[in-house]
């Protein structure tokens, strides 16, 4: 990441976006007219920042009551959308981003809005939220506009978020690279073929050439969460890394068991965090050929 758009001040990603089975719930049913109903599930304290953007004039903030009133002209009936909110804000997890990709996937299936319209309504919502009209394993670049299937096999790996969020805009500020306004490379230079074919066979602990550039500026920023990443490996993981530009981190493993271990042993030396075992979605078993 090392280029910013001169037209918007859009910064320019080159990364990699992994579906994982953790997440929230969204329902939605026909009402008289359009309502968001937000059921926070977080354990405290990590329900406090989403609870101001979940309830009153805080509201309008969130991601899910944005996506109700960009669609409210298209031929849809009146929703009452229930969200229950178990991934904590401020974490770099693409959270809200999937909430509303969800709930634009979701008129497109059962209301058969066109998915066109629902694009450009998803890129003016957010840059991560075009992803997840479709999400799977993909290398996303430009604004978060390119996205480009990435093969992926089989894995599984833990979550762990101190609480404390990572605001997005002081990481980017405390990234000390330049950001040139010259159009970015469409594909990550550390997507070797020989890493492309580790990300297919799970091989995550060939993975160390993948690196988020927002680990030494946020790093330095926050040293608690540098000591949460060697913790994940001390526990076990074969991969670790900040997502996205924090404050969560993530930590895979060889298989299920592993997982299951490293989960238990984060959870004896970190009883306080903030942890969750996932497994990556939309997985392609090279062996199989299945998804």
């Amino acid at each position: 990441m090392r280029h910013r758009r001169a037209s918007d001040g859009y910064h320019y990603i080159n990364s990699i976006f992994l579906p994982i089975s953790f997440g929230d719930e969204l329902l939605i049913e026909e009402a008289a007219e359009d309502r968001f109903v937000s059921i926070n599930e977080l354990p405290p304290p990590y329900d406090a920042d989403y609870s101001a953007v979940s309830s009153g004039a805080g509201m309008e903030r969130n991601l899910v009551w944005q996506t109700l009133q960009a669609t409210a002209t298209m031929e849809r009936p009146r929703l009452e959308v229930r969200l229950r909110k178990r991934c904590p804000t401020g974490a770099g997890l693409g959270g809200g981003s999937a909430d509303a990709g969800a709930l634009l996937r979701l008129l497109a299936a059962q209301f058969g809005l066109p998915i066109d319209a629902l694009r450009s309504v998803a890129g003016e919502l957010g840059a991560d939220v075009p992803f997840f009209l479709d999400p799977r394993p993909a290398e996303v670049s430009g604004i978060g506009d390119i996205i480009k299937p990435l093969v992926v096999g089989p894995g599984h790996g833990v979550l762990i978020y101190s609480g404390a969020p990572s605001p997005t805009a002081a990481a980017y500020a405390a990234l000390k690279r330049a950001l040139r306004p010259d159009p970015p490379p469409e594909s990550l230079s550390a997507l070797t073929a020989s890493v492309r074919a580790s990300l297919a066979q799970s091989d995550w602990s060939a993975l160390s050439e993948l690196k988020n550039d927002f680990e030494a500026a946020v790093f330095a920023m926050r040293p608690d969460l540098e000591r949460l990443k060697a913790a994940l490996f001390d526990c076990g993981a074969a991969y670790a890394s900040l997502s996205g530009s924090g404050a969560a981190l993530f930590g895979l493993a060889t298989d299920a068991a592993e997982c299951n271990t490293m989960l238990t042993r984060l959870q004896s030396q970190l009883p306080e965090a903030f942890l969750r075992s996932f497994q990556i979605l939309g997985a392609t078993d090279e062996r199989t050929g299945r998804r």
